[in-house]
């Protein structure tokens, strides 16, 4: 194990301090005193050196639990001679007093060993501590992970033995060593802003801060400047020259280009032609589908940055942010170590993504938890080390925390040109770079947003995962008014203005925040807000709804903007009062939060002031929200509502509840042409399983493609008859006609428990529905089939951002039960994913009214909807599900379809047409799938 020495480690720890760092292993961690410790482990810290270690076993006196023997490798033999507890006690009191206790998730630790002291009646340990969870979250703020094994992955530290105490502790020791040295690092001006926050820390972890700032005599580095304490580095803006350069044309060339970094493919090449092509000379619409492994990413910037490169600003657009991030991070890496030039690119994306400097400067003096505390402390780190102030860099599973809704960026255009932060601002120091930038890496999204303001400077566009566009297009047009949160909003509003025992908006008077009128003008159009919204819902739901029956989970009500119209119009009183009252209310908001952030930069504001006006200021964002949508209500939107969806929607179990008005464009492909393709004089658009024979007809027009795009296809470079193997089950309930649900649960609660049982390696269980994953977890977890295995499942333990994480993260094999955007878009390669198990085909329900709508457009106008819209959608979402089993030529896997459409029905052979054509295919009863499966990996295995 690595081990550090440094000196300077050893000037930042006192002398008289002695670091234990503890890890312990117990039969389980339930607080409530049955557990015990099998393993005790301390590597003692003196000076910044490891000076000592003491491990022991223990024997619990108990059962070690399956699950625990397998996660440590400590067995009920190994412990049947180890001393208890008991006898070992007084040696480890002994060897922690006058020690500072260090734990990776110090209160767990901590509060146990106590605990078996008390319990042997030895008095609790009373030390200092600190947590390395929570100073490696502060000093390394944009990991993925900070469990340990994560951690020592990351920073090279051996960890030979995860979850065994005497590894960890030493793994924990070394991790220790590393914060305190990246520490050392920060410039003096940074630390005390970190101190100001530390309060927020475990135990005294903030002394490691403390220590540092002591020994630190440099309060800013080269590179580096400060404001109002916040650290950041200086922006150089670097210019692209034109220059004359052409793709290579001969295989030699082109190999010379490659080099090392890249193998000449043919496919690959050939597409890399076809698209410099396209972007030299051609003005018609490339429709590319290049396999998965191909190489497409590659494919398309090659030739994409040599045209740039020669004066063309070129816009490539992928589907998400976390693919764009993928691509930043790998894909671009290696174009640069490719191509003999440098080049400039700038990644966009929605301001909504960056942080607001001046925001978050002024958050630091609002009263807020810990846990937001040590976020903002995570925050100051990042800032010291970010070029972009993209909070994406930050790595977190979801950025719904309220401190995000404060710090955000709302545009360029709501920056205060007198913020000592303006110039630094992040997005107006991307808006310069973007002129001279050769490459844009972008989102669909953002795309489809900015594509005017984009084609000001860009002539070129290339869209990855194209067959995504009009999925994207229709999303950003759906919106909703929920008018019950409305209300919800406006009533938490009122009650902390009005209501509050200790502290309100009275007070806010006497002390002069705002004039009483102010505060009246304000009370009104909040009560204007609160009451009006509630008398409209009930008008709309007696005049539209009262006698609606429901047959699913929500209710939904198509309405036509006619009608809508002329319900507002019979109501237009009440309606233009409250539209009045929000326009209002949104300029007070704004004016008053202007004051707020002054008087807390004067500090005029006492503690109570204070948390009550960041609450009020986080409550006035929900309900400026919820009504950021009231403007769709204007008669003038209404009056053209031709290709537009409306219908209200409510949940059928809870009526009185959120009620929606909803709103949805129709028709992706006449969007698309408006909004996209008119802006750009060259468009290549690129994916995979983007199409097959049947469904390029259905691609075609879902994408408002003209008639004369070209469409384009290459083979892949996997072996599918030696990679892979497709198990189909010719047993299960059909599908088409199930009148029980609790059928088809049952069969595949035994049908998976099976496959599970039989086969410990990485699984992805892909679902039609949420409904359906909880039934078959709680039917596993009735198994026994969760204590076994680590199962994750999406609606249950996790978010997909979540889950997705813990499942690449995982070391050892997991299964992951998911939807919707688990069919694409996750990249598991090698053993990442060895079994790929497909529930039922994914056919879109039919009664979502979006669909029901364009199925009858589709009838109208004389086209069997089936055909054209409802299984060509299924067949590409079954293309994208399968594509997540080999992603590389070292991959193997197996997919099992536990629906039997795939064998019996007539349109069966339109997904079978979606596989590669080598792909073999056994059709077998459900129960030998378990162990056909298991012949096939353990064949696999010979491969590898």
């Amino acid at each position: 194990m690595e081990v550090y020495y440094e000196n300077e480690i050893g000037e930042m720890m006192t002398n008289a301090k002695t670091y234990a760092v503890v890890d312990l292993e117990m039969t389980g961690t339930n607080p409530d005193g049955s557990e015990r410790l099998i393993q005790f482990s301390c590597v003692f810290i003196e000076n910044g050196k490891i000076v000592n270690e003491f491990s022991t076993l223990i024997n619990p006196l108990k059962p070690i639990p399956e699950e625990v023997q397998a996660l440590t490798n400590i067995t009920n033999q190994d412990v049947k001679k180890a001393p208890t507890f008991d006898d070992v006690a007084p040696t480890i009191y002994a060897l922690l007093q006058q020690t500072v206790f260090v734990a990776h998730n110090i209160e767990l630790d901590y509060r146990f060993l106590n605990a078996e002291f008390e319990r042997i009646g030895f008095p609790s340990l009373n030390l200092e501590g600190i947590d390395t969870v929570q100073l490696a979250q502060v000093v390394l703020p944009t990991l993925a992970s900070y469990k340990l094994s994560d951690l020592t992955k990351y920073l090279g530290l051996s960890h030979n033995h995860p979850h065994r105490a005497d590894s960890d502790a030493l793994a924990t020791a070394n991790l220790f060593l590393f914060l305190i040295k990246k520490i050392k690092t920060f410039p003096k001006s940074l630390l005390k802003s970190l101190l100001k926050l530390a309060d927020s820390m475990l135990f005294e972890t903030s002394d490691v801060f403390k220590a540092a700032l002591e020994q630190d005599e440099k309060d800013i580095f080269d590179g580096y400047y400060e404001i109002k304490g916040l650290v950041l580095k200086k922006q150089v803006l670097a210019t692209s020259h034109k220059q004359k350069v052409l793709f290579p044309q001969t295989k030699a060339a082109q190999e010379q280009l490659f080099g090392a970094f890249l193998e000449w493919r043919q496919d690959q090449v050939q597409m890399m032609l076809d698209i410099n092509q396209q972007l030299t000379d051609e003005d018609k619409t490339l429709v590319i589908q290049a396999p998965t492994g191909m190489g497409k990413t590659l494919g398309y910037l090659l030739p994409g940055i040599y045209w740039a490169k020669n004066g063309h600003q070129l816009v490539v657009a992928t589907k998400t942010t976390a693919l764009l991030d993928q691509l930043t991070k790998d894909s671009l890496q290696l174009l640069k170590q490719i191509v003999p030039f440098s080049f400039t690119v700038e990644v966009l994306k929605g301001s909504g993504h960056y942080i607001d400097l001046d925001k978050f400067y002024h958050s630091l003096s609002m009263p807020l938890n810990d846990q937001t505390r040590l976020l903002q402390m995570r925050i100051l780190v990042w800032l010291f080390e970010s070029k972009t102030g993209d909070l994406d860099e930050l790595k977190l599973t979801t950025y719904n925390h309220q401190l995000f809704k404060l710090i955000k960026h709302q545009g360029v255009t709501s920056l205060n040109p007198n913020s000592p932060f303006f110039a630094a601002d992040f997005l107006r120091q991307r808006e310069q770079r973007v002129k001279y930038a050769d490459l844009i890496l972008t989102n669909q999204a953002y795309l489809l947003s900015h594509a005017a303001e984009l084609a000001q400077t860009a002539e070129g566009l290339i869209v990855d995962e194209a067959q995504h566009l009009s999925t994207a297009v229709l999303q950003q047009s759906q919106a909703q008014i929920d008018l019950d949160l409305i209300k919800i909003m406006a009533d938490t509003l009122l009650v902390e203005m009005e209501s509050r025992i200790s502290y309100s908006f009275a007070q806010l008077v006497e002390q002069g925040f705002l004039t009483k009128h102010e505060y009246r003008v304000l009370l009104r159009n909040l009560q204007t807000i609160d009451y009006g919204v509630p008398y409209l819902r009930e008008k709309l739901w007696e005049k539209f709804c009262k006698h609606k029956r429901a047959k699913d989970d929500f209710v939904e009500i198509e309405l036509d903007g006619g009608k809508l119209l002329g319900f507002l119009k019979s109501n237009f009183a009440i309606f233009l009062k409250i539209s009045k009252a929000y326009q209002e209310f949104l300029g007070q908001v704004n004016h008053y939060k202007q004051r707020f952030e002054a008087a807390l930069e004067q500090k005029t504001l006492g503690y109570e002031a204070t948390s009550l006006l960041t609450s009020w200021f986080n409550n006035c964002l929900k309900l400026i929200g919820a009504l950021d949508n009231w403007k769709l209500l204007e008669f003038s939107q209404l009056e053209n509502t031709d290709e537009t969806l409306i219908w209200l929607k409510y949940a059928a179990d809870n009526p009185k509840t959120h009620l929606r008005i909803c709103f949805s464009q129709l028709s992706s492909g006449s969007m698309l042409k408006d909004i996209l393709y008119s802006k750009f004089d060259h468009i290549v658009m690129c994916g995979a399983g983007f199409y097959t024979p049947k469904t390029a007809q259905y691609v075609k027009a879902n994408l408002g493609l003209s008639d004369d795009c070209v469409f384009t296809s290459y083979h892949g470079t996997f072996d599918y008859q030696k990679q892979a193997l497709a198990v189909l089950a010719t047993d299960g309930p059909d599908l088409s006609n199930l009148k029980d649900k609790k059928i088809y649960h049952d069969y595949l609660i035994a049908a998976l428990t099976d496959i599970l049982t039989v086969n410990q390696c990485q699984t992805l269980i892909l679902f039609n529905s949420l409904e359906d994953i909880k039934a078959v977890y709680s039917g596993l977890e009735q198994k026994g089939v969760t204590k076994k295995r680590e199962i994750l499942a999406q609606g249950v333990n996790g978010s997909p951002g979540k889950l997705k994480k813990r499942f690449m993260l995982s070391s050892n094999p997991s299964v992951l039960l998911g939807a919707d955007s688990f069919w694409e878009g996750i990249d598991l390669p090698k053993d990442k994913l060895e079994l790929l198990i497909i529930t039922r085909l994914p056919f879109q329900p039919p009664d979502r009214l979006l669909n029901k709508i364009q199925a009858k457009r589709l009838q109208k106008a004389g086209h069997n909807s089936f055909a054209m819209l409802t299984l060509p959608k299924a067949v590409l979402q079954f293309s994208q599900g399968f594509g997540r089993l080999i992603r590389s030529q070292h991959d193997f896997g197996v997919m099992a379809v536990l629906d039997t459409r795939l064998i019996n029905k007539r349109y069966a052979s339109e997904f079978i047409k979606a596989l590669p054509n080598d792909l073999p295919l056994v059709e077998l009863p459900t129960g030998n799938m378990a162990n056909e499966i298991k012949h096939k990996l353990q064949e696999f295995e010979t491969f590898k």
